[in-house]
């Protein structure tokens, strides 16, 4: 029998083998089996209803400058018979006085008048050609080449809006006095009180025409016109499209005070960011409610966002990093948010280096209100890609990748909420000019923007924002 050959261990050999093993091993590329999608729970964040009370205020030179231009500045009038007095008047208002009055407008309406007079102690028909003065007539003038009389004119009116949107007031002459009196001594006349008797029918006339014109003023149309644009949708660069949704409108009651008019209007709206923009049931423009009303803005706005929109912010900072730990790297290409696993997002990471390939987490979106931002602190590699790293890849356990991945899982939602709040607070400060009204200015501030109750859905996540601040409209 041949002696059997004696083995010899070749140590350098054995170390050349397990090299090359291992380095096959080490450079091969890891890809567990995709995680099946589970459809979120029926946990739903529903649209609220909140409200936008603005305080609106209407300056009392604003006021002043609409009844200037409107009314009339001279007003005539007069009798014209043969027997007894005649006269023609001619009365020029000065600028207006305004002041509030239990909560209505005190107008007072300064001016001059001229008065011609005629007197005729008889009168008689001739040859059937009618009456004619058969005594001397008398000819006199007050405030006529001579300096004109003072006279001045009260009026008080309230306005409200019906349930219709049609305009309402309510206009009283209160009194006209002859501040200069127009005496005829001789005959024992006071001509001025025939002028306020005269003026103030006159005036009575004008207030009812007055209340008559304001009636007739259409503003549901554009009312109307405003609801129709409050119902359009609002882009919302990078974030989606802004929704309002009003369901009402109400009013506080309009009164007077010394700087002027004052209201509250109130919106409820229901609003909504969605992801892509989406039919919106448009509801008609409900009757007017009339409410006690305190100025402010506390409106829940259910906000969407994308997976896609997401996974942007998210590989703005981490695609193309490389980290170092136990002697290895790995460079990240991408971290998606691809799919969910009930309330769980899942995380899909691709990274290249010695090893390449993919890696599945899950996660739970928890907002840090203190910090303003969106984490997923219980996140940790899915089960089927937990298995194969078991088997292939232990050191991808790390400590330090996992909370390096927590810190890369972040969305910085403060950001994105004072961009939003910059461009809300733009858009509640402005001025545009009203044809027949003159400048309104819009002011107002978005004082906070708070986040919570989220959901998970299959392409995006919900959450409600609280919008609170204040805005005013004046004019």
């Amino acid at each position: 029998m041949t002696p059997a050959k004696e083995f010899k261990f070749n140590f350098p050999f054995f170390l050349f083998v397990v090299s090359i093993i291992f380095g096959l091993t080490s450079c091969a590329s890891i890809r567990p089996a995709k995680p099946e999608f589970k459809s979120p729970s029926p946990l739903l964040v529903l649209p609220r209803t909140g409200s936008v009370n603005i305080p609106v205020h209407v300056k009392m030179e604003t006021i002043s400058r609409l009844l200037e231009e409107n009314v009339q500045s001279e007003f005539c009038g007069g009798i014209d018979k043969c027997q007894g007095f005649s006269y023609n008047y001619n009365f020029h208002r000065e600028r207006f006085g305004l002041s509030a009055v239990n909560k209505g407008l005190q107008i007072t309406l300064p001016g001059a008048y001229g008065v011609d007079l005629s007197f005729c102690a008889k009168c008689k028909d001739y040859r059937n050609k009618g009456p004619r003065c058969i005594t001397r007539k008398l000819d006199l003038s007050c405030g006529i080449d001579e300096p004109r009389r003072k006279i001045e004119v009260d009026f008080f009116t309230r306005l409200l809006i019906s349930s219709k949107y049609q305009l309402v007031s309510q206009t009283k002459v209160q009194r006209v006095r002859a501040i200069d009196p127009c005496e005829i001594t001789f005959l024992k006349l006071d001509a001025s009180r025939l002028i306020e008797k005269h003026l103030l029918t006159e005036l009575e006339g004008a207030a009812e025409s007055f209340d008559k014109l304001v009636s007739e003023t259409n503003i549901k149309n554009d009312i109307l016109k405003g609801w129709a644009a409050i119902n359009q949708v609002i882009p919302l660069p990078g974030y989606g499209y802004l929704y309002l949704q009003p369901s009402s409108v109400a009013m506080d009651k309009l009164t007077f005070s010394e700087n002027g008019l004052s209201t509250n209007i109130q919106f409820k709206l229901s609003p909504s960011i969605e992801v892509k923009p989406v039919e919106k049931l448009v509801q008609p423009l409900p009757n007017l409610q009339e409410v006690d009303l305190k100025p402010g803005i506390d409106l829940p706005v259910l906000t969407k966002l994308s997976f896609e929109t997401i996974n942007q912010h998210l590989n703005r900072e981490i695609a193309g990093q490389t980290i170092r730990f136990r002697n290895r790297k790995i460079t990240v290409g991408e971290l998606n948010i691809i799919g969910t696993d009930g309330q769980k997002a899942i995380f899909k990471l691709d990274f290249v280096g010695r090893r390449s390939g993919e890696l599945y987490l899950t996660g739970t979106p928890t907002y840090d209100e203190e910090r303003k931002e969106l984490t997923f602190p219980d996140l940790t590699y899915e089960l089927k890609t937990k298995s194969v790293l078991m088997k292939t890849a232990k050191w991808l356990f790390s400590k330090k990748f996992n909370a390096y991945l927590k810190r890369q899982a972040v969305i910085d939602v403060g950001n994105q909420l004072r961009t939003m709040q910059s461009i809300v607070n733009k858009s509640m400060n402005r001025k545009f000019n009203v044809k027949g009204v003159g400048q309104i200015e819009l002011i107002g501030e978005m004082t906070e923007i708070t986040l919570s109750e989220f959901a998970v859905y299959q392409d995006h996540i919900e959450m409600l924002a609280i919008l609170n601040g204040k805005i005013r409209v004046e004019l």
